[in-house]
């Protein structure tokens, strides 16, 4: 409730200019700088038992650290496929050990890559802020810390790739992205998007055949969980019913469902509601992702591995829908839309602590016993 009181207090630094000795700042890049500070913080600082893999994370730091090479650390890491994770920390091991170091280098990856996108691509620094919190990706980034890692390289690669595909910093973000989460993989799917924008300029167009396309992947769904479970055995305790997580009242008795619903709705009448006169905004190969993460959640609400799949997709949703609200043309129905924007997310994320689903509740620092 404090950071969420900061963010719309802080908002009131985008009317001045912060001045130092060799350059001025803009108002809203020191707002969203201060923001990021207080996420980042928030994540570095806690101890390794508030989130609900954190202590997973905090013990393979230590048996990292007393690895003797880099295969051996591969091996009792057990994730040998995260060479990028575990290769980062090996190195830092060896130059300096301190067991909250890990949680800290791990918080600043997913800070300043999420700041990044933010700054690079968000029309409404606030709204995204908001989103970030209320679309509990805030929340979630202390439970699945090393997914959200590579989330928040992978939508910085999406940023740079859908102007340019062959751009090597891009591929270079999504390699590492991929060497430190696998499942990150799956993110691929949002370049659809690039090529459907091409083929379609109007906005409604690219909403109607995005959500075709979904609906369609949604209809492939079940046999491509089945080839990732082969692929990945570790996933199949989430998919084979044996899962408490996958009962429909212990992942929040269906409100991600509602959630969904109405940002589709939301998502759907901002696509109407967009000007005829307004110029395509260079954003528009974001849609497909956004649509894609918002049908398949509402379908596969109950599939905890799908959850996990979309995060990188619902991260896009942070910087798009603020973008897309600004292009409406009509100004009652563009500010209902962002109350709603605003405002269901913030009261969905609320429950989610209520109920401490990502394992965050209480937050501990990690001096404190």
């Amino acid at each position: 409730m404090i950071e969420i009181f900061l963010v719309f207090l802080l908002w009131q630094l985008r009317k001045y200019k912060v001045k130092s000795i060799k350059n001025t700042t803009n108002g809203k890049n020191f707002f969203l700088c201060c923001c990021f500070l207080m996420f980042g913080m928030t994540m570095a600082l806690r101890k390794y038992t508030v989130g609900t893999d954190a202590a997973t994370y905090y013990r393979m730091y230590q048996n990292i650290a007393q690895s003797s090479s880099l295969t051996q650390a591969l091996k009792v890491s057990q994730i040998p496929s995260a060479i990028v994770y575990v290769g980062m920390h090996y190195c830092i091991t060896r130059i300096v050990y301190f067991p909250q170091l890990g949680m800290f280098v791990n918080s600043l990856v997913i800070a300043v890559g999420f700041f990044e996108f933010i700054k690079r691509k968000s029309k409404d620094y606030c709204l995204s802020c908001v989103l970030f919190i209320g679309l509990t990706l805030f929340y979630e980034s202390m439970n699945g810390t090393r997914q959200f890692m590579a989330i928040s390289l992978a939508i910085n690669a999406f940023a740079i790739l859908e102007k340019d595909r062959k751009n090597y910093k891009g591929w270079l973000l999504f390699i590492l992205a991929v060497g430190i989460h696998n499942t990150i993989i799956t993110f691929a799917l949002s370049y659809l998007g690039v090529v459907i924008t091409k083929r379609c300029k109007n906005i409604r167009k690219i909403h109607s055949i995005s959500t075709l396309v979904s609906v369609c992947g949604a209809m492939l769904f079940t046999a491509g969980v089945q080839i990732i479970v082969r692929i990945f055995p570790y996933y199949e305790m989430y998919v084979n019913g044996k899962n408490p997580a996958q009962v429909f009242a212990s992942s929040g008795k269906g409100r991600i469902v509602i959630l969904y619903l109405i940002l589709f709705a939301v998502l759907t009448a901002a696509s109407l509601l967009v000007g005829k006169k307004s110029k395509p905004d260079g954003m528009e190969a974001y849609h497909f992702g956004c649509t894609f993460c918002l049908v398949m959640g509402m379908i596969f609400s109950k599939n905890v591995l799908m959850s996990r799949i979309l995060w990188p997709f619902l991260a896009l949703l942070v910087v798009y829908l603020p973008n897309l609200l600004k292009q409406c043309a009509n100004i009652k129905n563009r500010k209902l839309l962002y109350v709603i924007s605003l405002c269901l997310p913030l009261a969905y994320s609320m429950l989610h602590l209520i109920e401490d689903k990502s394992g965050i509740v209480p937050y501990i620092p990690f001096w404190q016993k």
